[in-house]
């Protein structure tokens, strides 16, 4: 019994949580290692820098000018669309326009040819 009983508890006590603490610090170092691969981070753990707020401004801007470059582009779509529409319908209009009747065919021809 007089092995179990340290001399002076409070180095004891001390001592045993340096060894805590050392071993905390070594699974913590362990863990963020493991993180760090998982992620796949390559600069010991440190995580990619953000974009600076001014390029995500030019970013913005970019798509900005895009958006604005494709409902351009539709809207003259749409234009052309429109106006071909019209032309079609304009030369099936004309198509259709009023014919003057065909002349009856004279009825002795009708009866000796069999026309009708």
């Amino acid at each position: 019994m007089a092995d179990d009983t340290p001399a002076n508890p409070g180095s004891s006590d001390t001592a045993r949580l340096n060894a805590l603490e050392a071993k905390t610090d070594s699974m913590s170092g362990t863990l963020s290692e493991v993180l760090r691969i998982l992620k796949g981070t390559e600069d010991g753990g440190k995580q990619p820098e953000a974009p600076a707020p001014a390029d995500r401004d030019i970013a913005a801007e970019i798509r900005q000018q895009l958006d604005e470059r494709a409902a351009a582009e539709k809207s003259e779509n749409d234009k052309k669309a429109g106006e071909d529409r019209i032309g079609a319908l304009e030369t099936r209009v004309s198509e259709l326009a009023e014919k003057p009747p065909q002349p009856m065919p004279r009825r002795s021809t009708r009866l000796m040819w069999g026309r009708d």
